[in-house]
């Protein structure tokens, strides 16, 4: 009897304290709370700064392409993004930073960021394609030149007519001799010289002879001529010498020529001796080579006999 009243009070004990399974004690219990989520970080936004390009100039010719590059600062800017632009599409056009050159002339092509509008160009030139000169050749293989004289003028003609760089350099092998400056040749000394023409693009020569001969003597013309006789009168059958001066002394040409106005009368040969032939008047011309300058003399001829019929001397007499 002791015994199952301790088992029972053990019993109660169990109870009271929550035991048993499955069992309850009348006693509310706490809800077990949910854990709350953890917020997931929003993205930090980096901005843009800057941009630059790996060329700032470029030269290019009609068809060519060529890309360009754009970088974007900080290297960790959030939007990288960026537009191309070219302000004459007539001259050279962008897709995505790739240049194509289109005609002849200029054109800024300009990046601009998304995220804040930074921009930066690309100053771009375009020319026409090169055409290499193929040859020169020069209008004149020889010339000739006097000391003192005038200059001579050579023309240099590069092929072909279209060739981008016709640029030429001139040269001269004695300068001693002859000068050259941009095909004007200047006589210096007696001699002979070869003129040389070269092309920048692609050295291509050609050459011309030149000879420089010394000057000419300087020439005195005549200035007037005389006769030591403005008239004559003459016996028939005689002679007579007719002596011309020339002016100056130092003409250059003293040579002249004798002519009659009747040579029945009087005849005259290429020294001036006269020869009365008949009767009557004639003049006596003498002319320089130089100049046709003149002077006369009048012959009269007269029968040559005395008053008792003899015969009277030949001299001429000017009477």
């Amino acid at each position: 009897m002791k015994r199952l009243a301790l088992m029972f009070g053990l019993a109660l004990t169990l109870t009271a304290c929550g035991g048993g399974s499955g069992g309850s004690s009348g006693i509310p219990h706490e809800p077990t709370p949910t854990p709350t989520p953890t917020p997931t970080p929003t993205p930090t936004t980096v901005a843009v700064t800057g941009v630059s390009l790996n060329k700032t100039t470029m030269t290019m010719e009609v068809g060519e392409s060529e890309q360009i590059t754009a970088t974007v600062s900080p290297n960790n800017a959030t939007d990288k993004t960026v537009s191309w632009k070219s302000d004459d599409t007539g001259v050279a056009t962008v897709d995505d930073g790739k240049i194509t050159a289109v005609a002849a002339g200029t054109a800024v092509i300009t990046v601009t960021t998304k995220d804040g509008g930074k921009t930066a160009t690309c100053t771009v030139t375009v020319n026409q394609p090169t055409v290499a000169v193929t040859g020169v050749s020069l209008d004149k293989k020889t010339l000739k030149l006097t000391v003192g004289g005038s200059n001579g003028k050579l023309t240099a003609t590069v092929t072909p007519d279209d060739a981008t760089d016709k640029s030429v350099t001139w040269e001269s092998s004695d300068k001693k001799v002859a000068t050259v400056k941009d095909g004007v040749v200047t006589p210096v000394a007696e001699g002979t010289a070869t003129i040389t023409v070269k092309t920048v693009d692609g050295n291509k020569t050609a050459s011309c002879a030149v000879t420089v001969s010394a000057p000419a003597p300087v020439s005195t013309h005549v200035t007037s001529v005389a006769l030591n006789r403005g008239t004559l009168q003459m016996g028939s059958g005689t002679t007579e010498q007719l002596t011309v001066t020339v002016n100056p002394k130092d003409a250059t040409d003293k040579t002249v020529t004798w002519t009659s106005s009747n040579a029945a009368v009087a005849s005259v040969d290429k020294k001036g001796k006269v020869t009365a032939l008949a009767s009557g008047e004639a003049v006596v011309t003498v002319k320089s080579n130089d100049g046709g300058k003149t002077a006369t003399c009048k012959i009269t001829v007269v029968a040559a006999t005395s008053n008792n019929g003899e015969d009277v001397s030949n001299e001429g007499q000017d009477w």
